[in-house]
């Protein structure tokens, strides 16, 4: 044997605490130059090498680059991911997300980004806490309901589902109606399905236009409901149970490639809305929840907070107004009215797209590249 061993290890980077951000630790740069994690989030370099050793020989990193793809100059070159996939990211999960930085860049997201389900700044891009927009018809009108058991807030959202000025599928949130239990009255449930029906049949909505969170033992509630309207067929959502394979993205990214359960996969599908700037009529209360809400890296997915954490956090207080939403929400994606993507590849770029991909010595800072590249996405 020639005593020559080498070892290739490939793959998406999350995290310096993962497998394969571990293997790729930095030592120095080929020269020789010191180099810390610090340094390649600064500076960007393509190689490095390795605190991790052979034979008292470091091993070397690779960084291939999505923004220095081929395929972004020649988009004949189908086998490799271009400019159609980082602006597919970008739109879909945002300009400074994991998903854009793993699965797009190709390099660490940088330290300190706290990540969250979609960030004060991209809601406010997006406009979602603007005025409700005139949605073309036809409409679609949904109702959502966190029941809580009665225990916390509970919460009945209405909302509009139709074609938006953007020519996308958007949504209005019409009400957020407080649904109100007296303890001492007893017989919560009766009193939730009361309210819940009466103010129902006020909006108009059948009972097939209804979603309800049926976790844990919620499911007696929403028979209840169902019992007081007269009909069968509400849609009952689980905040429980892995993720679905349900199309995420427009380039076939599935919802279990990405989130860690399907408590995370219903609420990164409203914030992905959200963040296309197809929602309107967000409350305060709908908004800090949503912006508050963290999410870490597990298993190379993402993962909301879960509900208890995020209480601990806020007196104690449940996320009842966001829950409400998001149940609608998955009501009309399960109805196929409005999906949680949409093509950035349908966009037309604006003048400036080419400044994105420069070399990256002249380049700015990440967050001015990133935002670059989200006017390309049309954002």
């Amino acid at each position: 044997a020639s005593g020559e061993y080498k070892e290739i290890f490939f793959g998406n980077p999350d995290s310096w605490f993962s497998p394969l951000g571990k293997h790729s630790l930095p030592h120095c740069l080929l020269d020789g130059s010191p180099l810390k994690i610090e340094d390649v989030e600064k500076n960007e370099p393509d190689k490095w090498k390795t605190t991790d050793t052979w034979r008292g020989r470091n091993g070397v990193c690779l960084v291939l680059d999505g923004r220095k793809s081929p395929a972004i100059e020649n988009p004949g070159i189908t086998y490799l991911a271009g400019k159609e996939h980082l602006e597919d990211l970008i739109t879909n999960f945002g300009e400074d997300s994991m998903q854009l930085w793993t699965y797009g860049i190709g390099r660490m997201p940088p330290s300190g980004v706290v990540e969250t389900l979609i960030s004060p700044q991209d809601l406010r891009t997006a406009g979602g806490q603007l005025p409700v927009e005139q949605l073309v018809y036809p409409t679609t009108d949904l109702a959502g309901l966190d029941p809580s058991g009665g225990r916390d807030g509970v919460r009945l959202t209405r909302i509009r589902v139709g074609m938006g000025p953007s020519g996308h599928p958007s949504i209005a949130i019409l009400n957020v109606h407080p649904i109100t239990v007296k303890i001492t009255a007893g017989d919560i449930s009766g009193q939730i399905a009361t309210q819940a029906a009466t103010k129902l049949r006020e909006w108009g909505i059948p009972i097939k236009d209804f979603a309800a969170d049926a976790t844990g033992n919620q499911g007696a509630q929403v028979d209840r409901i169902e019992q007081e309207m007269g009909q069968r067929g509400a849609c009952r959502v689980f905040f429980s149970g892995p993720s679905t394979e349900r199309p995420i993205s427009a380039s076939g990214h599935t919802a279990r490639q990405h989130y860690n359960d399907h408590a995370t996969e219903l609420l990164a599908n409203f914030a992905a809305i959200v963040r296309q700037g197809r929602m309107r009529g967000i409350t305060d209360p709908i908004a800090h929840q949503i912006t508050t809400r963290r999410a870490i890296k597990q298993n190379g997915r993402m993962k909301a907070e879960e509900k208890d954490d995020w209480k601990g956090r806020n007196q104690d207080r449940s996320p009842d107004d966001l829950d409400s939403a998001v149940c609608a929400v998955e009501l009309a994606i399960r109805r196929k009215v409005i999906r949680p993507y949409i093509d950035a590849r349908a966009v037309a770029a604006p003048r400036d797209e080419d400044s994105f991909f420069l070399p990256a010595g002249r380049r700015a800072n990440y967050m001015d590249r990133l935002r670059r590249a989200a006017r390309v996405a049309g954002r």
